[in-house]
This record gives structure tokens, C-alpha cells and sequence, in this order.
């Protein structure tokens, strides 16, 4: 059973799948009937003489080759056709099977009508766009690698910063493009006259757009146009696709920013062979399943209702592990509580990350306070006792405190309290840093090993040569 992961508040723009076939020259002959097949899911028909995607992330292919374009009531999904190619795209993409049978459907609706030869091309592309706020950095969102190399910041202010890695993997090529900067696009410039509606954001804002593009091609093959080999390799091609998008993405942005939920265990192999065996009949295109949920420290800003991580599993419910701390009794609706939060995909208690920062650095309650920035210590003994939660402000500071602490336990750093306070890197201390309103991890570790370099050693090291 595979974990399939689900972000609530998902940085997604859009989807698409598209197949290469053999050319049909005469496919206009047969845009009727197929519009008449469509027609019940994507009523609105359009015709164009131009290109709205180049799925070859290169240069434009015939731009006078014409195209149809049949799209849903709502404008978020389109099927678009022309004499060799067929595209699914959809701006609303809750889940991989609902997208997957939407393919079928349009697949079997061109095998019936237009009976296609050979498969040249499938290919699985995802348009993500990672808004930056005012109190974040891009490298708290995505791996440092993807953002404005360290070098040449101080250069000027970043205008625009692209990148672009194209990996051989087992099913094909993978294309990882990202576009970071000040900007008001929404998607690459490559694929920005889709027929389909997508939210926009007119102002310019610290943005990074990140494009995923997996395809497989037959090349000197011969594959015969057939339903359930194109979704098997959708869905292969899907997997690289998606650990991709993990790999790039930071934890704080899944699992705070994005609000991360997983309660959904799905067999990716079963879906495929269920979808097989469905009538070509439209499924809903926007359906959304309901989800188990809960309270999580990590991913709410005072006690609401969210979703909750599960890790893999070999049964598809709500994992849950035991916290110590009290079951809030308001603080969530319906009697659920609200004693686990999310950090790396685990669930951790409240008190448990509360006690992990205070060990590490041998904090006393009212020091624990002054870090939080809270104005007293009731609320943090509110916090141990399970009777309030902290704010989302709080909590993203909380996550940083933690992930500090844990790597300054795994650093081996050993200072006495007496140390904590003893300026030790540009007058500052090491609670100075601490309290500082923006957690700087690097700088904290380095003037904690700084520190624990040149202090002198408490105990009096054995000779490792004396009889």
C-alpha cells in the first residue's frame, strides 16, 4: 500500500497529460462526432489555429495546425485535440485517480471515433507556483539549489533566476524547470495560453514558478494505441513526477505552509486496474473524497479543524499515536484533539517539542518564554497542560526552535547555562540568537560549536598511553 499524500492548501496551478499518435490528416472529419461524444462533460467548443502548449519544453512545434478544444462548464479542465496529438488538462486535481479516469475517458473517446495506429509520446506535466510572503525566504520553501545562487546576492536585487535539469530516468526523460523571482506569471512562458481557467495574480510578487515534465517516447518503437498501456504509463510516469516535487520542496512548506494531509493510503496499482475495468463512461472531474481528520499542532493557527499526516501503512485509516499531554476540550470541534503536529512526517506531540527545545538548551520555563516571544509563562505552561495551542506566528517559530534543537543535539554542542549567556559571535550570545525574530539555524550551530571549540574542557582527559 503506497502513501499517497494530499496538500490541502496546494501550490498546484495545473495538470496536463498529453499523447503523441500517429498523425491523421483528416482529423476534421471527425471533430463532430467526437464533440458530440464530449459534449455532456465539456460543453463548451472552441477551435484554434495556433499552439496552447508545447509539451516539448522547447521551441513552439507548427503553430498552424489546428486545434479543438472542448472544456468543461467551469472553465479548470479542457480536452484538446488536433491531427496527432490529444491533451487532458485541469486546473482542479484533487485526486490522481479521478484525473486518470478522465484520461480514459478522452483516450477511448478518440480510439472509438478516430481509431489512432501508434502511440509516439506520453508525457505527464505539473505546473506549480510557490508564493514567497513577507517573512519567509525561498530557501525555507524549496531546496536551496533551486533559489538565487548565494554568490551573487549581493550583486543587487534578484529580478529573475531560471533553472532547468533534464534527467534519464527508467521511464523516460524528466524535466525539472524553475522560473524565481519578482514576477506576476503564474506558469512558464512556454504553456501560458491554455484554454482553461487558472487563478492569477496580476501584481508582481517574490515568486517561484516550478514546472515537473516527465515523458516517456517510442522513439524506433512501434506501440500500438491501446487504453490500458497509456494509463499504466501515466501512471509511471506520475511517480518520478511526484518524488520530484518532494524531494524540491521543503518540510516547513508541506507540512505548515501547504498543510500536508495523507489520511488517503492509495494502491496506485489498484486504481489503475480498477480504471481498466470502468465503463467509458465521464467520471466527476471535480470530486473530492472526504477526508478523516484532525487537530495538528504543525499545521493550524489556533486549533482548527485540518488534516493530519499518516506515514505508510498497511491499512488505509487514521494512525494515531497516544500524547501525553490533555485532551483539549474546546480547542477543537467535535470533541477531536489537537495533541499531534507534523515534522518530517511524523506525528509529534506538543509537550514533546516543547521539552525536546527546552533539554537541548537547558532552558528554564520563563527562558522557554522569552524564545516563543509570548508575553507569559501561563501560556506556556497552557501549552504543557494541553489547555491552549500556540498561534500560527508562534507555531512556524516553534517549528524552526525545534528543527534548531535538533540539530544542535546532533551537533554534540555541550555549554552550561552560565555558556548560554556569554557572548561568543559579534557580541551576541547564544539566548541572543535565540530570541532573535527570525531563528537563523546556521548562525546558532556555528556559534554553539564556536563556543564549545573554545571553552576550556571540564574534565581532565585521560592519557591514552599511561600503564
Amino acid at each position: 500500500m503506497e502513501d499517497c499524500r494530499v496538500i490541502g492548501n496546494q501550490p498546484q496551478k495545473f495538470v496536463l497529460a498529453e499523447l503523441r499518435f500517429s498523425p491523421v490528416l483528416q482529423i476534421a472529419k471527425y471533430i463532430p462526432d467526437i464533440q458530440d461524444e464530449l459534449r455532456r462533460q465539456f460543453p463548451i467548443a472552441t477551435k484554434q489555429n495556433d499552439q496552447p502548449v508545447d509539451t516539448n519544453s522547447g521551441s513552439y512545434l507548427d503553430s498552424n495546425l489546428d486545434w479543438w478544444a472542448f472544456i468543461s462548464v467551469n472553465r479548470k479542465s479542457a480536452i484538446v485535440v488536433n491531427r496527432e496529438r490529444l491533451v487532458y488538462m485541469t486546473a482542479k486535481f484533487p485526486r490522481f485517480d479521478d484525473f486518470l479516469g478522465t484520461c480514459k475517458y478522452a483516450i477511448e473517446t478518440i480510439k472509438h471515433i478516430v481509431e489512432p495506429g501508434l502511440i509516439l509520446r506520453i508525457s505527464l506535466r505539473y505546473g506549480n507556483l510557490i508564493n514567497v510572503n513577507d517573512d519567509e525566504n525561498i530557501s525555507d520553501l524549496v531546496d536551496e539549489h533551486f533559489g538565487m545562487p548565494s554568490c551573487i546576492e549581493t550583486l543587487g536585487t534578484t529580478r529573475r533566476h531560471s533553472n532547468e535539469t533534464f534527467i534519464r530516468t527508467d521511464e523516460g526523460q524528466l524535466v525539472i524547470r524553475t522560473l524565481y523571482g519578482k514576477h506576476n506569471l503564474t506558469r512558464l512562458p512556454d504553456i501560458q495560453r491554455l484554454p482553461i481557467s487558472i487563478a492569477e495574480k496580476a501584481a508582481a510578487s517574490e515568486r517561484m514558478i516550478l514546472d515537473v515534465h516527465h515523458y516517456w517516447e517510442a522513439i524506433d518503437k512501434s506501440v500500438i494505441f491501446e487504453t490500458s498501456a497509456i494509463l499504466e504509463k501515466l501512471a509511471a510516469l506520475r511517480d518520478k513526477t511526484r518524488e520530484a516535487f518532494w524531494k524540491i520542496t521543503s518540510d516547513y512548506a508541506k507540512n505548515i505552509k501547504w498543510n500536508l494531509n495523507s489520511t488517503h493510503l492509495q494502491n496506485e496499482t489498484e486504481s489503475v486496474s480498477k480504471l481498466h475495468d470502468r465503463k467509458t463512461i465521464p467520471p466527476p472531474i471535480h470530486k473530492f473524497e472526504n477526508l478523516e481528520s484532525s487537530s495538528s499542532f504543525f499545521q493550524d493557527s489556533g486549533g482548527e479543524n485540518s488534516n493530519r499526516l499518516v506515514t505508510h501503512s498497511d491499512k488505509p485509516e487514521l494512525q494515531m499515536n497516544p500524547a501525553p499531554q490533555k485532551k483539549l476540550p474546546t480547542a477543537t470541534p467535535e470533541g477531536r484533539t489537537g495533541d499531534d503536529e507534523v515534522i518530517y512526517g511524523r506525528p509529534i506531540p506538543l509537550v514533546t517539542v516543547l521539552n525536546d527545545i527546552s533539554v537541548a538548551f537547558g532552558l528554564t520555563k520563563e527562558e522557554l518564554r522569552q524564545i516563543c516571544r509570548v508575553q507569559s509563562r501561563k501560556t506556556i505552561y497552557n501549552w504543557f497542560n494541553g489547555v491552549a495551542r500556540p498561534r500560527k506566528q508562534t507555531t512556524r517559530r516553534l517549528y524552526y526552535l525545534y528543527l534548531t534543537a535538533s540539530a544542535w543535539r546532533s551537533s554534540g554542542i555541550d555549554i552550561d547555562h552560565q555558556q548560554l549567556y556569554e557572548p561568543v559571535l559579534d557580541n551576541q550570545s547564544v539566548f541572543d540568537l535565540l530570541c532573535e525574530p527570525v531563528i537563523n539555524k546556521q548562525r546558532i550551530i556555528f556559534a554553539g560549536q564556536k563556543f564549545f571549540l573554545i571553552s576550556p574542557v571540564k574534565k581532565k582527559l585521560l592519557d591514552p598511553f599511561a600503564k
